[in-house]
């Protein structure tokens, strides 16, 4: 019987994969990562894409990446957002996805929302 896709999320512990495409934004990727940080990730991940950045954007990632176990930084040449929420995707091990911009922000107690409602 041949592995499909959905097969292997289903073999995941991994609810929800988070993806941030980033490109030259570090004035917001702190407070970006940070409102999923302040929540509980047991059951995420969360795939950071930094998209040829020419700013401090990857230091700023990498540096709370060292932080945080469940946060994945993936470094390309700039691609453009597409391709980067693409390539966050075929490293994704969640059973949902959740595509975010890498300027905004949650609010306290959404990581709960979703895992009560999808779990």
């Amino acid at each position: 019987m041949e592995t499909t896709f959905g097969d292997y999320l289903m073999d995941s512990d991994t609810l929800l994969s988070i993806i941030i495409p980033a490109y030259n934004v570090e004035y917001f990727i702190a407070r970006t990562l940070n409102t999923f940080i302040s929540q509980n990730l047991d059951d995420c991940e969360i795939i950071v894409v930094n998209d040829g950045s020419k700013d401090k954007t990857l230091q700023i990632i990498e540096k709370i990446a060292q932080q945080e176990s469940r946060i994945k930084v993936i470094d390309q040449e700039n691609k453009g957002v597409s391709v980067a929420r693409n390539v966050g995707l075929e490293n994704a091990s969640g059973k949902y996805i959740y595509f975010m911009d890498s300027d905004d922000t949650i609010s306290d107690g959404t990581l709960d929302f979703w895992r009560n409602l999808l779990a």
